[in-house]
Order: C-alpha cells, then structure tokens, then sequence
C-alpha cells in the first residue's frame, strides 16, 4: 500500500474522501434537526465515550477510569461488543467468551463484575432494555458511540491522541477520520490521551488553541499508565527477555514504554481485536524468551488456550488524568 503522503494515495483517495464527508454530513444534519426538535431523547441518563478517528485511541482504558468514578450499582456500559460473532442484546457475564461478547466488554466486566454490562449494535434498542431490565440503573455509558447517534446522549466525552490529534487528520480513506473535524462540536469535553507525562503547559496551550478552531468544549489532558506485570500463567520466572503479543489498534506507546526499561523485546503484532487460535498459542510459545507479555484485553482472547507450562505476564494499562 502507498503511504498516505504520497501524492499518488492522496490524488487515489481524495475524491473519495469529499464523497464520503457529503453522506456524513447530510446524515449529522438529520439527526442535528432530530435532536433540535428534542427527539431520540433517551429514558435514562447517558454518557458516550468516542473518538472521530478509527481506533487507537484509548477509550477502553478511559470508560475503566470513568467506572471507578461512579457508583457500579447504578451504572451500566453499553457496547457495540465488536469482533462478536453474535447479533442482538446480550448481557456479559464473567465467564463468557470473546465470540459471544467481544473482547473488549468481557475485559470489562471481568474487572468491574458489579456493572451491568451489554452488548448491542442498535444503541437505543441497548439503552430502552438496560432501563427495562434493570430499572435501578442511573447512567449508561455507550462505549465508541460517537456517531451512534439514534441515542442523543446527556454528555459526550470525545478522546483524541497527543500524537495524532484529530486536527491533523483527513476523512477515510485519505484519513482516519470517521466524521469532520467539525463533529468536535457535539463533544461536552474533549480528553488529550496518550501525553506526555511531563507535557508543559505552552504546549497544552497551543494544543488547546488547534482544537478551540472546532469547539469551545473543556479540553483536559491525560497520560497512560502503566502498572506492574501481573503473572496470569505459569510461575513468574527471569524477565530479562520477552515476547510482547498485541492484537490492539497502537501497540507504539507500549513499545516504548517497555524500550524505556533494561529488558530485551521481540513484538509479536496482530491485527486489532484478533481472534486467536491454537496454533497461534503454539507459535508464540516457540518464542526464545523468558516470558511471554501481553495485554489485559488480548489475554481475554488468550487464556483459554493450552500454554503448556509458559509463564505469562499481563500489563495493566490505566488513565492518568493530568488536567
């Protein structure tokens, strides 16, 4: 594929990109005039979290932080469940797998087993059941529901990377835009993630100054953390030397957190939301290092795999708010 600065991809794609930004316009005018008319107003209290690029942008990590903020016996999360093999409303138990839930959602409720949490593509059909079926819940948050927009939401928490900021990115294909820029307007707030964690306030303010061209909505800034390696299988043993395994969207900043420690890496990457398989496992085992390494969402698609005795560890990955 041609990278996307080259003249070629951007003469290829950016007809297709102006095609593409006119049916996404008209279809956020229609739902603008629904909203304004006070339609699709939902009959609980919701809160989406989302991003106008495609994937890599930490939301998972983000609705984690935002359960620890609120009651988990009032709260639900409401996904899309992407990378399912199944269809409708499905409540996510512990136990469940990634093919019925999606990885994501069962990584979730596996750390917060209090919080009802759901799956359904059609959102508003999601939020009319939750209130149904347990009417003692107070808030929804709608996971990657940006431009989910049949469910008009009390708040909406739009995420973008230090290291590629929506206001320097092009509409798909000759971008990764899903939507304009211009849809940072919907957006209550807007949350910088990925920063740095010594990040100046000059260039807080210059950042702030770019996004103030589309939205006048409060901007604050976040950095990833990263928690000590938890040994999930086998006995924890030498780290010296490990296989990082990834199967997320931007494995970059784990990288170089890791390179910022004395410990030799060999990356095993896999596409985003990867359903792995046996042989796989079997690969990866062959690895010559002393561990194994690898998310806390991918291991939600690894564990239940024959590791034989390899030992394994998971990296927690948790939100740091800095303003």
């Amino acid at each position: 594929m041609p990278r996307r600065t080259s003249p070629f991809w951007i003469w290829i794609t950016a007809p297709l990109a102006l095609v593409y930004g006119a049916v996404i316009k008209l279809r956020n005018f229609y739902f603008d005039t629904r909203h304004n008319k006070g339609l699709d107003k939902a009959a609980i209290k919701t809160l989406v979290v989302g991003n106008l690029s495609v994937g890599g942008t930490g939301k998972t990590p983000f609705v984690e932080h935002l359960l620890h903020q609120h009651n988990a016996n009032t709260t639900a999360v409401l996904s899309r469940g992407y990378g399912r093999k199944t269809k409708g409303y499905i409540e996510v138990y512990p136990d469940d797998v990634p093919e019925r839930v999606g990885d994501e959602p069962l990584l979730l409720k596996r750390l917060h087993q209090a919080v009802v949490v759901v799956v359904c593509e059609n959102r508003q059909l999601g939020v009319d059941t939750i209130k149904k079926r347990h009417p003692h819940i107070e808030l929804v948050i709608l996971d990657d529901a940006f431009q989910h927009r049949r469910v008009n939401p009390a708040r909406s928490i739009l995420l973008t990377t230090w290291q590629h900021p929506f206001f320097k990115d092009h509409l798909l294909p000759l971008g990764n835009l899903r939507e304009h820029r211009k849809g940072a307007k919907r957006a209550s707030e807007i949350v910088v993630t990925k920063c740095p964690k010594d990040i100046g306030e000059d260039e807080k303010a210059l950042f702030i100054k770019h996004i103030r061209r589309y939205t006048s909505a409060p901007v604050r800034f976040s950095a990833t953390s990263y928690g000590p390696w938890r040994c999930v299988h086998g006995k924890p043993d030498r780290t010296e030397s490990i296989t990082l395994v990834t199967g997320i969207a931007n494995p970059q900043p784990l990288l170089d957190h890791l390179q910022s420690k004395s410990v030799r890496v060999t990356h095993l990457p896999f596409p985003d939301h990867y359903l792995f398989e046996q042989k796989d496992v079997d690969t990866i085992r062959k690895q010559q290092s002393d561990a194994i390494l690898t998310t806390e969402k991918d291991w939600v698609r690894m564990a239940r795999f024959d590791w034989g005795n390899t030992c394994i560890y998971t990296q927690p990955i948790k939100i740091l708010m800095l303003s």
